[in-house]
Protein backbone atom coordinates (compact mmCIF):
# COMPACT_ATOMS: atom_id res chain seq x y z
CA UNK A 1 0.00 0.00 0.00
CA UNK A 2 1.32 3.18 -1.25
CA UNK A 3 0.81 6.59 0.12
CA UNK A 4 -2.46 7.64 -2.43
CA UNK A 5 -3.66 4.30 -1.54
CA UNK A 6 -3.65 4.77 2.14
CA UNK A 7 -5.58 7.62 1.67
CA UNK A 8 -8.29 6.46 -0.86
CA UNK A 9 -8.49 3.79 1.92
CA UNK A 10 -8.99 5.87 4.63
CA UNK A 11 -11.63 7.61 2.58
CA UNK A 12 -13.78 4.98 1.61
CA UNK A 13 -14.36 4.65 5.95
CA UNK A 14 -16.52 8.10 5.51
CA UNK A 15 -16.92 10.64 7.72
CA UNK A 16 -19.42 10.42 10.78
CA UNK A 17 -21.18 12.79 12.38
CA UNK A 18 -22.95 11.61 15.11
CA UNK A 19 -23.86 8.11 16.89
CA UNK A 20 -20.84 8.28 18.42
CA UNK A 21 -18.60 6.03 21.07
CA UNK A 22 -15.55 4.76 22.09
CA UNK A 23 -16.72 0.97 21.37
CA UNK A 24 -14.98 0.82 17.78
CA UNK A 25 -11.45 2.89 18.42
CA UNK A 26 -10.86 0.73 21.70
CA UNK A 27 -11.70 -2.42 20.32
CA UNK A 28 -9.03 -1.68 17.19
CA UNK A 29 -6.52 -0.35 19.79
CA UNK A 30 -7.04 -3.98 21.94
CA UNK A 31 -6.96 -6.54 19.20
CA UNK A 32 -3.91 -4.66 17.43
CA UNK A 33 -2.29 -4.69 20.44
CA UNK A 34 -1.77 -1.02 20.31
CA UNK A 35 -0.37 -0.26 24.20
CA UNK A 36 -2.22 3.42 24.66
CA UNK A 37 -0.90 3.53 28.17
CA UNK A 38 2.33 4.07 27.23
CA UNK A 39 1.46 7.60 26.04
CA UNK A 40 1.54 10.61 28.45
CA UNK A 41 -1.54 12.97 27.15
CA UNK A 42 -2.33 16.24 26.86
CA UNK A 43 -5.70 16.44 25.63
CA UNK A 44 -6.87 19.64 23.93
CA UNK A 45 -10.92 20.04 23.10
CA UNK A 46 -13.22 23.84 22.76
CA UNK A 47 -14.81 25.42 19.98
CA UNK A 48 -12.21 28.14 19.03
CA UNK A 49 -8.47 27.86 19.24
CA UNK A 50 -7.57 24.10 19.26
CA UNK A 51 -5.60 23.83 16.68
CA UNK A 52 -3.25 26.95 17.60
CA UNK A 53 -3.53 25.53 21.88
CA UNK A 54 -2.22 22.67 20.60
CA UNK A 55 0.51 24.06 18.49
CA UNK A 56 1.69 26.07 21.66
CA UNK A 57 1.62 23.17 23.94
CA UNK A 58 3.70 21.06 21.54
CA UNK A 59 6.16 23.85 20.55
CA UNK A 60 6.91 24.54 24.64
CA UNK A 61 7.66 20.86 25.09
CA UNK A 62 9.89 20.42 22.24
CA UNK A 63 11.96 23.79 23.67
CA UNK A 64 12.16 21.71 26.56
CA UNK A 65 13.99 18.98 25.09
CA UNK A 66 10.77 16.34 24.94
CA UNK A 67 9.87 14.44 21.70
CA UNK A 68 6.21 15.32 20.77
CA UNK A 69 3.45 14.10 19.06
CA UNK A 70 1.01 16.10 17.68
CA UNK A 71 -2.45 15.18 16.57
CA UNK A 72 -4.72 17.95 14.47
CA UNK A 73 -7.76 18.03 13.19
CA UNK A 74 -8.90 18.61 10.63
CA UNK A 75 -5.84 19.28 8.02
CA UNK A 76 -5.87 21.82 4.80
CA UNK A 77 -4.14 20.76 2.16
CA UNK A 78 -2.61 17.08 3.17
CA UNK A 79 -3.81 14.29 5.86
CA UNK A 80 0.14 15.12 6.97
CA UNK A 81 -0.69 17.53 8.74
CA UNK A 82 -2.45 15.51 11.17
CA UNK A 83 0.15 13.63 12.37
CA UNK A 84 3.59 15.32 13.13
CA UNK A 85 6.36 14.44 15.64
CA UNK A 86 8.56 17.87 16.60
CA UNK A 87 6.08 19.68 14.23
CA UNK A 88 7.55 17.16 11.34
CA UNK A 89 4.39 15.50 8.93
CA UNK A 90 4.71 12.44 9.19
CA UNK A 91 6.33 10.75 6.07
CA UNK A 92 3.80 9.28 2.82
CA UNK A 93 5.22 6.06 3.41
CA UNK A 94 5.45 6.22 7.43
CA UNK A 95 1.30 7.16 6.84
CA UNK A 96 1.19 4.11 4.13
CA UNK A 97 3.01 1.78 6.51
CA UNK A 98 0.84 3.09 9.83
CA UNK A 99 -2.54 2.45 7.83
CA UNK A 100 -1.72 -0.83 6.38
CA UNK A 101 -0.64 -2.10 9.89
CA UNK A 102 -4.37 -1.68 10.32
CA UNK A 103 -6.24 -3.31 8.10
CA UNK A 104 -6.01 -7.61 9.02
CA UNK A 105 -7.19 -6.45 12.41
CA UNK A 106 -10.31 -4.52 10.38
CA UNK A 107 -11.34 -7.16 9.62
CA UNK A 108 -11.50 -9.10 12.78
CA UNK A 109 -13.81 -5.99 13.90
CA UNK A 110 -17.36 -6.54 14.86
CA UNK A 111 -18.31 -2.58 13.52
CA UNK A 112 -16.52 -0.60 11.54
CA UNK A 113 -13.92 2.33 12.55
CA UNK A 114 -14.93 5.70 11.10
CA UNK A 115 -12.63 7.98 9.09
CA UNK A 116 -11.92 9.77 12.49
CA UNK A 117 -11.25 6.51 14.39
CA UNK A 118 -9.06 4.72 11.91
CA UNK A 119 -7.05 7.89 11.60
CA UNK A 120 -7.01 8.29 15.03
CA UNK A 121 -4.87 4.55 16.05
CA UNK A 122 -2.82 5.77 12.68
CA UNK A 123 -1.88 8.47 14.80
CA UNK A 124 -1.34 6.57 18.20
CA UNK A 125 0.54 3.77 16.30
CA UNK A 126 3.08 6.30 15.19
CA UNK A 127 3.31 8.38 18.05
CA UNK A 128 4.49 4.69 20.06
CA UNK A 129 6.40 3.48 17.13
CA UNK A 130 8.38 7.27 17.57
CA UNK A 131 8.84 6.91 21.44
CA UNK A 132 7.49 10.51 22.21
CA UNK A 133 7.45 11.47 25.75
CA UNK A 134 4.24 13.47 25.18
CA UNK A 135 1.45 13.32 22.82
CA UNK A 136 -0.63 16.46 22.55
CA UNK A 137 -4.33 15.36 20.96
CA UNK A 138 -6.68 18.11 19.30
CA UNK A 139 -10.24 16.54 19.94
CA UNK A 140 -12.23 16.26 16.26
CA UNK A 141 -15.59 17.39 17.46
CA UNK A 142 -16.86 17.25 20.96
CA UNK A 143 -14.61 15.50 23.51
CA UNK A 144 -16.63 13.06 25.68
CA UNK A 145 -17.10 10.71 22.84
CA UNK A 146 -14.56 11.62 20.82
CA UNK A 147 -12.01 9.42 19.32
CA UNK A 148 -8.69 10.72 21.14
CA UNK A 149 -10.89 10.21 24.62
CA UNK A 150 -9.56 6.79 25.25
CA UNK A 151 -6.51 7.82 27.25
CA UNK A 152 -5.78 8.95 31.11
CA UNK A 153 -4.59 12.10 30.22
CA UNK A 154 -2.57 13.96 32.28
CA UNK A 155 -3.77 17.24 31.72
CA UNK A 156 -6.60 18.85 29.74
CA UNK A 157 -7.16 22.34 27.70
CA UNK A 158 -10.47 23.48 27.17
CA UNK A 159 -10.58 26.41 24.50
CA UNK A 160 -13.09 28.81 24.19
CA UNK A 161 -16.50 27.71 23.72
CA UNK A 162 -19.33 28.84 21.51
CA UNK A 163 -22.64 27.36 19.66
CA UNK A 164 -21.43 25.15 16.81
CA UNK A 165 -22.24 21.57 15.90
CA UNK A 166 -25.41 22.32 18.13
CA UNK A 167 -27.50 19.18 15.97
CA UNK A 168 -24.81 16.62 17.48
CA UNK A 169 -23.44 18.42 20.40
CA UNK A 170 -26.22 20.23 21.98
CA UNK A 171 -28.36 23.31 21.42
CA UNK A 172 -26.99 25.31 24.90
CA UNK A 173 -23.41 26.32 26.26
CA UNK A 174 -24.12 24.28 28.78
CA UNK A 175 -24.58 21.36 26.74
CA UNK A 176 -21.12 21.50 24.54
CA UNK A 177 -19.44 22.35 27.83
CA UNK A 178 -20.34 19.17 28.76
CA UNK A 179 -19.22 17.05 26.00
CA UNK A 180 -16.06 19.31 25.87
CA UNK A 181 -15.37 18.77 29.64
CA UNK A 182 -15.91 15.12 28.71
CA UNK A 183 -11.87 14.68 28.41
CA UNK A 184 -11.26 15.56 32.15
CA UNK A 185 -9.41 12.64 33.78
CA UNK A 186 -9.79 11.54 37.60
CA UNK A 187 -7.08 13.08 39.49
CA UNK A 188 -5.61 14.98 36.45
CA UNK A 189 -5.19 18.55 35.35
CA UNK A 190 -7.77 20.81 33.54
CA UNK A 191 -6.67 24.46 32.14
CA UNK A 192 -9.52 26.76 31.20
CA UNK A 193 -9.65 30.43 30.41
CA UNK A 194 -11.59 32.43 32.69
CA UNK A 195 -13.66 34.49 30.30
CA UNK A 196 -14.89 30.53 28.89
CA UNK A 197 -18.58 30.45 28.44
CA UNK A 198 -19.01 27.01 29.87
CA UNK A 199 -16.67 27.63 33.13
CA UNK A 200 -19.16 26.78 35.25
CA UNK A 201 -19.54 23.04 33.61
CA UNK A 202 -16.43 22.84 33.30
CA UNK A 203 -15.77 23.33 37.41
CA UNK A 204 -18.54 21.30 37.92
CA UNK A 205 -17.10 18.19 36.11
CA UNK A 206 -13.44 18.76 37.33
CA UNK A 207 -14.76 18.51 40.79
CA UNK A 208 -16.29 15.21 40.18
CA UNK A 209 -13.43 13.97 38.87
CA UNK A 210 -10.78 15.26 41.62
CA UNK A 211 -9.41 16.97 39.27
CA UNK A 212 -7.11 20.54 39.84
CA UNK A 213 -8.37 23.47 38.14
CA UNK A 214 -6.03 25.87 36.90
CA UNK A 215 -7.49 29.34 35.18
CA UNK A 216 -4.17 31.25 34.17
CA UNK A 217 -4.33 35.05 33.84
CA UNK A 218 -2.45 37.26 31.61
CA UNK A 219 -1.68 40.86 30.73
CA UNK A 220 -1.63 41.79 27.28
CA UNK A 221 0.84 45.04 26.48
CA UNK A 222 1.34 44.82 22.77
CA UNK A 223 -0.94 43.02 19.35
CA UNK A 224 0.55 43.95 16.21
CA UNK A 225 1.27 42.64 12.23
CA UNK A 226 4.45 40.86 14.37
CA UNK A 227 2.08 38.86 16.93
CA UNK A 228 1.75 39.64 20.58
CA UNK A 229 2.97 40.70 23.72
CA UNK A 230 2.24 39.95 26.76
CA UNK A 231 2.72 38.60 30.58
CA UNK A 232 1.86 35.71 31.99
CA UNK A 233 0.34 36.29 35.94
CA UNK A 234 -0.84 33.07 36.68
CA UNK A 235 0.06 30.38 37.49
CA UNK A 236 3.28 31.72 37.21
CA UNK A 237 4.32 35.24 36.54
CA UNK A 238 6.40 35.34 33.37
CA UNK A 239 7.08 38.89 31.93
CA UNK A 240 7.58 39.38 28.01
CA UNK A 241 6.40 36.48 26.48
CA UNK A 242 5.89 37.00 22.28
CA UNK A 243 3.83 34.82 19.70
CA UNK A 244 3.97 34.61 16.24
CA UNK A 245 0.54 33.56 15.53
CA UNK A 246 -1.19 36.57 14.90
CA UNK A 247 -4.49 37.88 16.59
CA UNK A 248 -5.34 38.88 19.98
CA UNK A 249 -7.00 35.52 20.91
CA UNK A 250 -3.93 33.82 20.40
CA UNK A 251 -2.76 35.11 23.63
CA UNK A 252 -5.59 34.16 25.51
CA UNK A 253 -4.34 30.51 23.68
CA UNK A 254 -0.59 31.01 24.72
CA UNK A 255 -1.68 31.39 28.27
CA UNK A 256 -3.60 28.48 28.49
CA UNK A 257 -0.60 26.47 26.56
CA UNK A 258 2.03 27.80 29.18
CA UNK A 259 -0.47 26.75 31.75
CA UNK A 260 -0.55 23.39 30.99
CA UNK A 261 3.15 23.06 30.49
CA UNK A 262 3.16 24.51 34.58
CA UNK A 263 0.91 21.80 35.20
CA UNK A 264 3.13 19.11 33.45
CA UNK A 265 6.13 21.05 35.58
CA UNK A 266 4.09 20.60 38.72
CA UNK A 267 4.31 17.05 38.15
CA UNK A 268 7.96 17.28 38.07
CA UNK A 269 8.35 17.30 34.41
CA UNK A 270 11.60 19.47 33.68
CA UNK A 271 10.01 22.68 31.70
CA UNK A 272 11.67 25.61 32.26
CA UNK A 273 10.62 29.55 31.79
CA UNK A 274 13.28 29.43 28.05
CA UNK A 275 10.96 26.54 26.88
CA UNK A 276 7.84 28.34 27.60
CA UNK A 277 9.16 31.88 26.23
CA UNK A 278 10.57 30.21 23.12
CA UNK A 279 7.91 27.59 22.72
CA UNK A 280 5.34 30.30 22.35
CA UNK A 281 7.22 32.62 20.02
CA UNK A 282 8.12 29.65 18.00
CA UNK A 283 4.97 27.68 17.50
CA UNK A 284 3.09 27.54 13.77
CA UNK A 285 -0.19 26.26 12.74
CA UNK A 286 -1.87 27.07 8.71
CA UNK A 287 -4.75 28.87 8.23
CA UNK A 288 -4.15 31.30 11.53
CA UNK A 289 -4.45 34.75 9.92
CA UNK A 290 -1.59 33.62 7.80
CA UNK A 291 -0.16 35.71 5.42
CA UNK A 292 0.16 34.13 2.49
CA UNK A 293 1.32 37.26 -0.21
CA UNK A 294 2.24 40.60 -0.31
CA UNK A 295 0.67 43.37 -3.06
CA UNK A 296 -2.21 42.79 -2.20
CA UNK A 297 -1.56 41.81 1.33
CA UNK A 298 -3.12 37.98 1.20
CA UNK A 299 -4.22 36.23 4.19
CA UNK A 300 -5.66 33.10 5.27
CA UNK A 301 -7.80 31.86 8.29
CA UNK A 302 -10.00 29.11 8.85
CA UNK A 303 -12.28 30.79 11.00
CA UNK A 304 -15.61 28.74 10.09
CA UNK A 305 -18.00 30.04 13.34
CA UNK A 306 -19.55 33.20 14.57
CA UNK A 307 -16.82 33.87 17.41
CA UNK A 308 -14.33 32.63 15.42
CA UNK A 309 -15.16 35.15 12.61
CA UNK A 310 -15.87 38.07 15.05
CA UNK A 311 -12.64 37.49 16.42
CA UNK A 312 -11.06 37.47 13.05
CA UNK A 313 -13.15 40.66 12.28
CA UNK A 314 -10.99 42.35 15.04
CA UNK A 315 -7.92 40.59 14.62
CA UNK A 316 -6.97 42.20 10.71
CA UNK A 317 -6.93 44.95 12.27
CA UNK A 318 -3.37 44.78 12.95
CA UNK A 319 -2.65 45.17 9.22
CA UNK A 320 -2.43 48.55 7.15
CA UNK A 321 -4.84 48.40 4.77
CA UNK A 322 -7.25 50.41 2.57
CA UNK A 323 -10.03 48.13 1.74
CA UNK A 324 -10.46 45.10 2.68
CA UNK A 325 -11.82 42.26 0.42
CA UNK A 326 -13.35 38.94 2.26
CA UNK A 327 -13.32 35.65 -0.22
CA UNK A 328 -15.61 33.39 1.60
CA UNK A 329 -17.58 30.03 1.78
CA UNK A 330 -18.05 27.39 4.34
CA UNK A 331 -20.12 24.09 4.87
CA UNK A 332 -23.91 23.97 5.15
CA UNK A 333 -24.12 22.92 8.86
CA UNK A 334 -21.92 26.14 9.83
CA UNK A 335 -24.35 28.93 10.67
CA UNK A 336 -24.49 30.78 7.41
CA UNK A 337 -26.19 33.74 8.60
CA UNK A 338 -24.66 34.15 11.62
CA UNK A 339 -21.06 33.79 10.41
CA UNK A 340 -21.54 36.17 7.17
CA UNK A 341 -23.32 38.65 9.71
CA UNK A 342 -19.84 39.31 11.38
CA UNK A 343 -18.23 39.99 8.09
CA UNK A 344 -17.27 43.91 7.82
CA UNK A 345 -15.59 44.12 3.97
CA UNK A 346 -15.47 46.63 1.47
CA UNK A 347 -16.17 43.59 -0.81
CA UNK A 348 -17.40 40.52 -0.11
CA UNK A 349 -16.45 37.61 -2.82
CA UNK A 350 -18.98 34.55 -2.20
CA UNK A 351 -18.26 31.34 -3.42
CA UNK A 352 -19.23 27.21 -3.19
CA UNK A 353 -16.85 24.61 -2.41
CA UNK A 354 -16.89 21.46 -3.97
CA UNK A 355 -16.80 19.22 -0.61
CA UNK A 356 -20.23 17.45 -0.39
CA UNK A 357 -21.09 19.45 2.79
CA UNK A 358 -20.83 22.51 1.37
CA UNK A 359 -23.19 25.30 1.52
CA UNK A 360 -25.16 25.86 -1.56
CA UNK A 361 -24.53 28.99 -3.65
CA UNK A 362 -27.81 30.29 -3.40
CA UNK A 363 -28.23 29.63 0.56
CA UNK A 364 -24.97 31.70 0.62
CA UNK A 365 -26.56 34.32 -2.02
CA UNK A 366 -29.19 34.74 -0.03
CA UNK A 367 -27.01 36.36 2.85
CA UNK A 368 -24.80 38.71 1.15
CA UNK A 369 -25.25 41.90 1.55
CA UNK A 370 -24.89 44.52 -1.67
CA UNK A 371 -21.33 45.01 -1.43
CA UNK A 372 -21.00 41.56 -2.53
CA UNK A 373 -20.04 39.82 -5.58
CA UNK A 374 -21.25 35.73 -5.92
CA UNK A 375 -18.88 33.46 -7.94
CA UNK A 376 -19.53 29.58 -8.07
CA UNK A 377 -15.76 28.38 -8.08
CA UNK A 378 -12.89 29.05 -5.18
CA UNK A 379 -10.60 29.84 -7.54
CA UNK A 380 -11.92 32.45 -9.37
CA UNK A 381 -13.55 33.76 -6.52
CA UNK A 382 -9.70 34.58 -5.08
CA UNK A 383 -9.01 35.70 -8.88
CA UNK A 384 -11.70 38.29 -8.41
CA UNK A 385 -10.71 39.30 -5.30
CA UNK A 386 -7.16 40.00 -6.46
CA UNK A 387 -8.24 41.85 -9.55
CA UNK A 388 -10.32 44.50 -7.64
CA UNK A 389 -7.60 44.83 -5.28
CA UNK A 390 -4.92 47.48 -4.92
CA UNK A 391 -1.75 47.03 -3.83
CA UNK A 392 -2.42 48.97 -0.54
CA UNK A 393 -6.16 46.47 0.19
CA UNK A 394 -6.32 43.33 1.95
CA UNK A 395 -7.55 40.13 0.63
CA UNK A 396 -8.72 37.76 3.51
CA UNK A 397 -9.65 33.96 2.57
CA UNK A 398 -11.83 32.42 5.39
CA UNK A 399 -14.78 30.62 6.26
CA UNK A 400 -13.70 26.84 5.78
CA UNK A 401 -10.43 24.65 6.21
CA UNK A 402 -11.75 23.59 2.70
CA UNK A 403 -11.53 26.79 1.16
CA UNK A 404 -7.98 27.32 1.94
CA UNK A 405 -7.39 24.30 0.62
CA UNK A 406 -9.24 25.12 -2.69
CA UNK A 407 -8.15 28.59 -3.09
CA UNK A 408 -4.17 27.87 -2.30
CA UNK A 409 -3.76 23.95 -2.72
Amino acid sequence: MDFEEAVGFLDSFGLKMEGFNLDAIRELAKISGLETEKLKVIHVAGTNGKGSTTAFISSILKEAGYLIGSYYSPHIFSIRERVRINGKLIAEEDFAKAVGFFVPFLEEMKGKPTYFELLTAVAIKYFLDGKVDFAVLETGMGGRLDATNIFESMVSAITSLDLEHTQYLGKAIDEIASEKAGIIKQDSFVVFSKENKGRRIIEKIAKTKNAKVVIPEYELKKVSAKGNLFGLLKPARIKKLETSLLGEKQAENAALAAAAALCLREKGYAINESAIRKGLKKAFIEGRLQVIGRKPLVTADVAHNPAAMEALMQAVKIFKFEKLIVVFSCLADKGIREIMGKINADLLVVCQLKNARAAGIGSLAGYCPENSVVICGAKKAFEEAENFASEKDLVLVCGSHYLIQEVFG
